[in-house]
């Protein structure tokens, strides 16, 4: 073990190398995680970006366990999508409203919020706070030791950010329309929706004129949340999914349970808590998928 620097932001880290082709690393960036199958770390990882560095820092950083680089994933890495500085914007304020839930107190910005909204450095989080949310944040004298607070306007902003679609019924189902899923969806998912009191909405089966794609966009804009199963790996589903959850919409997520213990499923997901389900036993799936409902959601408009 000896302190050197991180492979991604080369900030300062401990790195421990395991015969020499597996290095543990805990940086005071990115976080902990592993780099496998290589005596050269460096080599490996390549020459990044600042917005590549942001970008993986951020996703490591996300992990609840230490997530694992290697020359399977690294070129999806490289290729993550970079947000738009109004989504990091949100990403700050909605961190700010965690650590200071109380109106009218003043906080001072943590070192962490940085790499907790994926921002490339202290500067771009500094624009972020005094001139893109200048209108949400108010900066107050220096002499208070450069500390904020939210305005009005921008509880106004936090309530609309969490709560896009408050009194809507529509839970969005993103998932294959292979025919092998009919019955999950009719004996269980559907079921599990209507028990939590929400109205489940497929696309195959409604009649509509509209193009397809601009249908599930307006569809998802429509709902309240979004269930997704990711059972067959349909690209479409990842689509549906990523679009809710940059939107703000919560997703609740399902899968086959031999295609995770396969880790069929893309890495970017293996982070949020699925409820896995087998065939046959709907009776467990309706169950799960009520109460992760009522948990997370609360109970629905409907009887």
């Amino acid at each position: 073990m000896n302190n050197s620097q991180c492979f991604i932001c080369k900030s300062s880290a401990i790195v421990k190398s395991i015969l020499f082709t597996t290095h543990h690393v805990k940086c005071e960036r990115c976080n902990q995680y592993v780099i496998r199958e290589t005596m050269n770390p460096s080599v490996t990882i390549g020459v990044l970006t600042n917005e590549q560095i942001a970008n993986i820092s951020y996703w490591i950083y996300h992990h609840d366990n230490p997530p694992t680089i290697d020359q399977n994933n690294i070129d999806n890495l490289r290729n993550l999508r970079t947000p738009s500085v109004g989504e990091k914007a949100e990403r700050v304020m909605l961190l700010l409203q965690k650590n200071c839930p109380i109106p009218g107190q003043s906080f001072e910005i943590l070192k962490s919020t940085i790499q907790e909204a994926g921002c490339y450095d202290e500067a771009e989080l500094m624009y972020i706070l005094r001139e893109y949310l200048h209108k949400e944040l108010n900066y107050l004298d220096p002499a208070t030791q450069g500390k904020y607070k939210i305005t009005p306007r921008g509880w106004n902003y936090l309530d609309k950010l969490r709560e896009l679609n408050p009194e809507s019924p529509i839970v969005f189902i993103a998932m294959s329309f292979n025919p092998d899923l009919n019955t999950l969806y009719d004996n269980a998912i559907a079921v599990g929706v209507r028990q939590a009191g929400f109205d489940p909405y497929r696309l195959d089966r409604e009649e509509h004129n509209n193009k397809i794609d601009d249908e599930i966009i307006a569809s998802i804009r429509r709902s309240r949340f979004v269930v997704a199963d990711l059972t067959k790996q349909s690209h479409g589903v990842y689509f549906e999914a990523g679009f809710a959850l940059a939107l703000g919409l919560e997703v609740i997520w399902l899968c086959n349970r031999r295609e995770i213990e396969e880790k069929k499923v893309h890495f970017d997901t293996r982070q949020y808590n699925f409820i896995e389900w087998e065939d046959g036993a709907w009776e467990d799936l309706i169950k799960r998928l009520k109460d992760r409902i009522d948990a997370i959601i609360g109970h629905g408009p409907l009887n």
